[in-house]
């Protein structure tokens, strides 16, 4: 199998306290440390890695339930500052939806790559890298999901998230 690794909304708005909406503060150093070394191990073994982040409208209605975050074009949709950099041939990809697929220059991206397996990993587990898990399982990859690696609002939260996706 051809895998990648795939990062999913690793922005300031959902990964510092300060951030218009934060993940579970006890999940953030677990995902920070996991996902580190994931992108550190993939990299050695020169998988490729794929970065998303959200770039959400200025004017969407929708931006009240989001909390106004990760708004594309402010400081809360840039990447946080301790998560990896994009290397030299790791895309970024971005997206203004839940599912990453919804952009079409990912599955281009994996394509071109001759990827059929997928490591995810991010935030937040019940949302975006859900929905993104399906979209993939959908299109035909394999997936793996690494727990220590997501994040979600709440405990209860990032479980159910993973109860699903290791279901479908």
């Amino acid at each position: 199998m051809n895998t990648a690794l795939v990062l999913i909304d690793l922005q300031f708005d959902f990964l510092d306290p300060e951030g218009q909406l934060p993940i579970h503060s006890e999940h953030t150093a677990p995902l920070l440390n996991a996902v580190n070394k994931l992108v550190e191990h993939a990299r050695r073994a020169q998988m490729p890695v794929g970065h998303i982040v959200n770039a959400f409208a200025p004017g969407s209605w929708l931006n009240v339930f989001r909390r106004y975050a990760a708004i594309d074009g402010t400081p809360g949709a840039q990447l946080d500052a301790r998560s990896p950099k994009p290397g030299p041939a790791e895309p970024t990809f971005t997206k203004s939806s839940g599912s990453a697929f919804d952009n079409p220059e990912l599955g281009a991206w994996l394509k071109a790559q001759r990827i059929d397996h997928l490591i995810v990993a991010g935030v937040f587990a019940n949302g975006c890298v859900r929905q993104s898990t399906l979209a993939a399982l959908h299109a035909g990859f394999v997936v793996s999901v690494v727990p220590e690696a997501l994040g979600d609002g709440s405990e209860r939260s990032r479980d159910r998230g993973i109860r699903r996706m290791v279901r479908a």
